[in-house]
């Protein structure tokens, strides 16, 4: 994935969770799972900083990767998306033949 793709996938699982979380911010207990969705969208809004290259010249892709696995992990378990839907979120977008 490159930074394009990766910004296209938070922005993909931060809208189908926004509408459910009023608040954001990490955790250190066993949440619910309105919070477990507040606690992903945390996550995604920091997953967009790190893309961020004016303030972060080189992404830490081991990271980025760490926190896209989680997340993925996370909105299966929730039953928002099966694991062939974030297949296609990954996959490479094909380049076009001109």
């Amino acid at each position: 994935m490159d930074v394009t793709q990766s910004l296209e996938v938070i922005t993909k699982y931060r809208t189908r969770l926004i509408h459910e979380c009023p608040a954001e911010g990490p955790m250190d207990w066993s949440p619910s799972e309105q919070e477990q969705r507040n606690h992903l969208v945390h996550m995604l809004n920091r997953m967009e900083e790190m893309l961020d290259t004016a303030r972060f010249p080189v992404t830490n892709w081991d990271k980025f990767n760490r926190w896209l696995g989680f997340v993925q992990g996370c909105l299966w378990n929730l039953g928002e998306y099966t694991l062939n839907e974030m297949r296609e979120h990954n996959r490479r977008p094909m380049k076009k033949v001109e």
